[in-house]
């Protein structure tokens, strides 16, 4: 959906909570812009065709009474779910497993009005998938071997060969392998005896990964191994993005590592973030389109009203090399390294601090065009969390900084405190920021300049 002119989307990430009272959490900034128009009866169209009823409340986040939904196509907790609002009281829906692929969605009819169960054992399991499908990088595979003499026919294999090697009727494709070569068979089950039928084309084109701090320091992302098993080989060495519009960019790919790297200019570029997720959707022939969404669960392409904003990133701040620092500085990619500059001798140490003189000197500064999120507001009596992000280009600075840290921003002749909180590589304002931005009456859209001066300051232009 990445070529529509508006696309107003958002995405939903079932918790164990949310899951057992069959219900969806709204992103914050899309209830503050649109809640007070939303009807109480809502309408969800899945991709695959049908049709579903829900409920929303004005003063609530929640889009309800969806257990029917849930059961039918057997979501449970870490389950991602898009929402593309429509208008009036439609949505868009797409569904994706904690493997991070989008689901196959079934075309049977179930019984959809057993209740929702998940014991503590299940959910920590698909905690478990979830991480290690979508945030960590992996390494699994599983070979079947089938023994000729296991065949009745050239295209059938037994009963006793499929109960022998495991094989039962929940196994919808197997993969065969001779030498350099291997075929993606599907599996056409009859009375307990598997039939070999034609090779098909794989499902599960659409993927998503969240992006961590690893992912922005090294520049790569790794492919879920389900996309890998069945897409993987007919990835070349450049893949071609497409972002929407008239705007694209090309990574790269290796079939090696089977990872998706050289995504530093663009993540400097676009200023993606820690924990942002990035959705993939597979067109053929290495061709990507690319939707990203921030810490607020919306579309960090789009604005409030689902029109691309690319012109917001266009600033030539974001366009030179020094927006993230290069793979090779790797004080910056890794903190066991600035031990290892300890470690090292005067004149290379006399070198690399001249470098990193040079890297402060150019980004001292940024440039933020302020969201309705940044802004202290409340929404129908709800008060909406802002997210107020430092960008990753200053971590050589707030790196050493402690979890909470208080900080001077400076307008004029006059000063506010405001504590920072960092998690990791991930730093954000937090208490003061409200206040700040409330005294200075900043409104959204307001470009302002953040200049860091040294000793915990910030000189700000509004």
């Amino acid at each position: 959906m990445a070529n529509d002119e508006t696309e107003l989307g958002m995405i939903c990430l079932i918790s164990g909570a949310d899951y057992g009272k069959g219900q969806l959490r709204l992103a914050s900034p899309f209830y503050c812009e649109n809640g007070d128009t939303l009807p109480e009866k809502l309408v969800l169209h899945v991709i695959s065709g049908r049709i579903w009823e829900a409920n929303f409340t004005l003063g609530s986040l929640y889009i309800e009474g969806l257990k029917s939904m849930m059961c039918y196509y057997g979501l449970k907790p870490y389950h991602m779910v898009v929402l593309y609002y429509v208008g009036g009281a439609e949505f868009n829906v797409r569904f994706y497993t904690p493997y991070a692929v989008e689901m196959k969605y079934p075309t049977a009819d179930y019984d959809s009005q057993s209740d929702l169960i998940c014991s503590p054992l299940e959910e920590e399991k698909l905690c478990s998938t979830y991480h290690f499908n979508v945030v960590h990088n992996f390494v699994g595979v599983y070979n079947l071997l089938i023994e000729s003499e296991q065949f009745v026919t050239n295209k059938v294999l037994s009963g006793y060969a499929c109960d022998k090697i495991g094989l039962s009727p929940s196994v919808k494709y197997i993969r065969l392998c001779f030498e350099d070569h291997e075929w993606r068979i599907r599996l056409k089950w009859v009375d307990g005896v598997a039939l070999f039928a034609v090779s098909v084309s794989p499902s599960y084109a659409n993927f998503f990964k969240v992006m961590t701090s690893e992912c922005l320091a090294k520049g790569e992302l790794e492919l879920p191994r389900v996309f890998k098993k069945n897409y993987a080989h007919t990835l070349g060495e450049i893949l071609h993005i497409d972002l929407g519009g008239a705007y694209s960019t090309k990574f790269k790919y290796c079939s090696v590592s089977k990872k998706i790297h050289g995504l530093i200019h663009f993540i400097g570029k676009y200023d993606i973030q820690d924990d942002y997720v990035m959705f993939f959707n597979y067109l053929g022939n290495s061709t990507f389109a690319l939707s990203v969404y921030d810490s607020q669960c919306m579309n960090h392409f789009r604005d409030r009203l689902g029109y691309l904003r690319f012109e917001d990133f266009m600033n030539p701040h974001y366009d030179t090399d020094a927006v993230v620092l290069s793979d090779d500085t790797e004080d910056v990619v890794t903190e066991d390294s600035a031990e290892e500059m300890d470690n090292s001798s005067d004149v290379s140490s006399e070198i690399e601090e001249d470098k990193e003189d040079v890297v402060e000197e150019e980004m001292m500064s940024f440039n933020v065009v302020l969201k309705k999120s940044h802004i202290h507001q409340r929404c129908h009596g709800a008060v909406m969390i802002l997210y107020f992000y430092i960008p990753s280009l200053m971590w050589h600075i707030y790196r050493s900084w402690a979890r909470r840290t208080e900080v001077t921003l400076v307008v004029g002749e006059k000063q506010w405190s405001v504590e920072v909180m960092r998690n990791k590589k991930v730093c954000r304002f937090g208490i003061g920021w409200d206040v700040f931005t409330s005294q200075n009456t900043l409104v959204t859209g307001q470009e302002i300049l953040f200049q860091f001066t040294g000793n915990f300051t910030f000189q700000v232009t509004v």
